[in-house]
């Protein structure tokens, strides 16, 4: 089983929503997956400019970036954990990008037989509505929405332990 990690926290391996997913990852490691991590802040990723072209050409498109290469990951993954930081009730800008990007993806269900967790994290803790909209998109896309997890960037072992445990459920889905 291949599980694709994409962070789109800007502050990477030191930011609570990263600890919060790599916890998910160690679950799914423990059950004998293979994991990759992208942090989006180590690529391009522009805003999509609507030109339809990859809708014309499936995973073409017009804008020089590193999104093809993103989404190429994604379709190649059995598993799909997307972590954000909770940015007034929704995930950050660069994740919202990637989202707009991946139109073909909504249109042609591309993520069937793929298992989307969420992962946020934030300063109030309220983030139902996040872990809502990363689930709405897995299912747009045609993925099965493994769960999520979410917790106030101070967490403690109750968290970890929940992510864990997400990441061994990831894997036996």
């Amino acid at each position: 089983m291949k599980v694709l990690l994409i962070s789109s926290s800007p502050h990477k391996e030191k930011s609570s929503t990263f600890l919060l997913a790599d916890e998910v990852l160690r679950g799914v490691k423990d059950e004998g997956a293979v994991c990759e991590v992208l942090h989006l802040d180590n690529y391009k990723v522009f805003f999509c400019k609507h030109c339809e072209s990859c809708h014309r050409n499936i995973l073409k498109c017009s804008l020089k970036d590193d999104v093809t290469m993103i989404l190429q990951k994604m379709l190649n993954a059995d598993g799909i954990v997307l972590a954000s930081p909770n940015y007034i009730n929704q995930v950050t800008a660069l994740m919202k990008a990637l989202f707009d990007r991946s139109a073909h993806f909504i249109h042609c269900k591309r993520l069937l037989d793929k298992y989307v967790v969420g992962v946020v994290s934030s300063g109030s803790g309220q983030n139902k509505e996040v872990l809502d909209y990363i689930a709405f998109y897995g299912h747009t896309c045609g993925a099965q929405y493994s769960g999520g997890v979410s917790a106030i960037q101070q967490f403690g072992d109750d968290k970890k332990a929940e992510a864990f445990k997400l990441g061994k459920k990831l894997a036996s889905d």
